[in-house]
């Protein structure tokens, strides 16, 4: 049985974010509900996030499109992988999820945060991005993903090892993670 000291800590760490915890109509599955703030800065921010996507001297036709696209794909991936870690967290700490199921949905994540960040690199990599502010964001959210496998790593490793300062590195790498994801989409408060 999990340790209910370590249980209590964790779901008081990340119920200090910034969304309310409403899950008692959805069993053992949990889902966040947004508070109508944080639902539309969130939608403004999705929206309103532009890349710069000028294409003066290209010939590549829609590639203002595919960049805008990037954007806001890019602006959901790193905002609801933040959310999907902090389900398994919340969904552990509850009892929901037993630690090996939690371990294996953190390595998910972290396989396939891995995959992106090689793709992107690729991109920054590849010329196709010509912009300064393009080459920017594109480093931005590829420093997003590193901020987001940490998180996962360390709550992987506090759900292994139940020592406190496993839990504190999760705290401060999820706290960082969350800072740089409010910055890159423009989300006001904490």
């Amino acid at each position: 049985m999990k340790n209910n000291c370590r249980n209590r800590q964790l779901i008081h760490i990340w119920s200090r974010r910034t969304l309310c915890r409403d899950f008692s109509f959805l069993k053992p599955y949990k889902m966040f509900k947004l508070k109508s703030i944080t639902l539309l800065v969130l939608l403004f921010a999705l929206t309103g996030t532009k890349i710069n996507a000028q294409t003066a001297g290209t010939s590549c036709k829609g590639k203002g499109e595919v960049l805008e696209a990037l954007v806001a794909s890019s602006a959901m991936l790193i905002y609801n992988t933040y959310m999907v870690i902090g389900a398994i967290s919340d969904g552990n700490a509850d009892g929901n999820y037993e630690d090996e199921l939690s371990i294996q949905l953190l390595d998910e994540q972290i396989m396939a945060i891995n995959l992106l960040d090689t793709h992107y690199t690729d991109v920054l990599n590849s010329g196709f991005l010509v912009e300064e502010s393009d080459k920017k964001f594109m480093q931005d959210v590829i420093k997003a993903l590193h901020l987001l496998k940490n998180e996962a790593y360390y709550l992987k490793r506090y759900i292994s090892s139940s020592q406190e300062s496993d839990l504190h590195e999760y705290d401060a790498s999820r706290k960082e993670a969350w800072n740089m994801i409010r910055e890159l989409l423009g989300i006001e408060g904490e």
